[in-house]
């Protein structure tokens, strides 16, 4: 059911305070990835750096390949860069975080397909950081 409170739809149960729990439930995996997310492409983008001892065929080589890795991370999709660190982290790990941008993105774009399997922010929260931790990023 569809409950509206102050011209916001809440979906689900709706709460004594008014709030409907899924909604809130909903916001915090999101935060939850949108911090993982951010992490995550601030680490790889300042990896770029290492690129500027490219020195063939000349020092501005190393610069434009460092810029262009930078484009590279900031234009890709998470998936891909969540993948980069299977080196590191476990590969069930790997695919409960791609469950969760799954959901993430389903919440993001406004529900407007087939409902993946929910995420909880206990869950979300326990899997992003084991992912941070393995990788080193935490």
């Amino acid at each position: 059911p569809i409950t509206w409170i102050k011209g916001w739809p809440i979906i689900g149960r709706v709460g004594r305070d008014g709030i409907g729990q899924a909604e809130v439930d909903d916001s915090a995996v999101l935060s939850l990835y949108a911090v993982f997310e951010a992490t995550l492409r601030e680490h790889i983008g300042q990896q770029a750096h290492h690129l500027h001892l490219a020195q063939q065929p000349t020092p501005a080589f190393g610069v434009a390949l460092a810029d262009s890795f930078s484009e590279y991370c900031d234009r890709n999709r998470m998936d891909a860069l969540a993948g980069l660190f299977a080196s590191a982290v476990r590969p069930v790990v790997l695919a409960q975080v791609g469950n969760i941008r799954t959901y993430r993105h389903w919440l993001a774009h406004g529900r407007r397909w087939d409902q993946p399997p929910t995420v909880t922010p206990a869950f979300a929260y326990q899997t992003l950081t084991a992912f941070l931790q393995a990788a080193g990023l935490l």
